[in-house]
This record gives C-alpha cells, sequence and structure tokens, in this order.
C-alpha cells in the first residue's frame, strides 16, 4: 500500500511539472492567462483554445497538452485502485479516525496511514510534525513574536525518503 500512496506522489509531482513546462511555453510566446486561478476551468478552456500557425510550436504545443493529459489519466486510475483500500483492514480503521480532522479527506487520510503506519513511535506531536516536514510559521522581531499557521518545510521527495526511517525522537 505504501508503495501504491508513493506511486500517487511521483505521478502529482509528474503532472505539477507537466503543468509547469505548458505554462511556461505560452508564456515564452506571449500567452499569459490573466483572468484568475490557473488549472480551472475557465482556464483549461483557454489553453485548448490556443494554437499556433508554425507547424513546430503547434507540435510542441500538442506534446506538452498530450503530456499533461497523460499524467492526468495515470493519476486518475492510481487514486481510482487506492479508494478501496480506505476501507479494508488494517488501515479502514485509521483512516476513519484521521477523516474526522477538519480538512482531511479519504485520500489524504489514506496517504497519512499508509506512510505512518504505526502512529504509536511518536512520543508527541513535535516528534510527528518533525517526521512530517511540518512545522509552525513565525515571525519575530525583539519582544514581538506572531504565530501563524503551519508550513511545510524541506523536500518533498526527501520527506518520503525519510519515511522509511524511524523518527530520532520515537522509543527504541
Amino acid at each position: 500500500m505504501r508503495d501504491l500512496a508513493r506511486v500517487r506522489a511521483a505521478v502529482l509531482a509528474d503532472r505539477k511539472r507537466a503543468q509547469q513546462r505548458l505554462t511556461a511555453m505560452l508564456m515564452r510566446h506571449g500567452r499569459i492567462w490573466r483572468d484568475g486561478l490557473y488549472w480551472t476551468g475557465p482556464h483549461r478552456a483557454w489553453i485548448a483554445a490556443q494554437s499556433f500557425g508554425e507547424p513546430a510550436l503547434a507540435t510542441a504545443l500538442g506534446c506538452y497538452r498530450a503530456t499533461l493529459d497523460t499524467r492526468e489519466a495515470e493519476l486518475a486510475h492510481i487514486e481510482a485502485e487506492l479508494a478501496p483500500w480506505a476501507q479494508r483492514d488494517p488501515l479502514a480503521a485509521t483512516v476513519a479516525r484521521l477523516r474526522c480532522y477538519r480538512g482531511i479527506a479519504g485520500l489524504t487520510a489514506l496517504m497519512l496511514a499508509a506512510e505512518v503506519v504505526d502512529w504509536r513511535r511518536f512520543p508527541c506531536a513535535r516528534a510527528f510534525m518533525g517526521y512530517t516536514g511540518l512545522v509552525p510559521c513565525e515571525y519575530s522581531s525583539g519582544q514581538r513574536a506572531w504565530r501563524g499557521h503551519i508550513t511545510t518545510a524541506g523536500d518533498p521527495a526527501e520527506m518520503l525518503r525519510k519515511s522509511g526511517r524511524q523518527h530520532p525522537c520515537a522509543p527504541p
């Protein structure tokens, strides 16, 4: 299960790179989206309407679109494979508990359960937060300190590699 979860993470990263490449190619040629958020329905419709008269540019645009379509199809397939695992033992109980938290839906809960496996190895919340790379945001100057939301620190690929090890704060 953990390997399938990691495949999903890899495909998500590949899709993001495909989106960045397509956007960069359009921007290099003066096609800049200025009407709101990226990768929404209107933005995708705008991308679909883009075309070039130059054959080489048209082929390049087609390749970038095809790559993105492939990554999105792969992601949909992997997520369809993952979904039933949220209802199966040994992860079902953990997934159900995690889904009680605001902002954690089935797939996120399943990914967490698959990566962490044994939650008892973390003696405290701080150890778990260090394991995941989640850190609190803080702005401080002199006597003033403002603590904000949770952010992520570190390379996501490195966090995945770390997940096979036990956290240094965890009991032996």
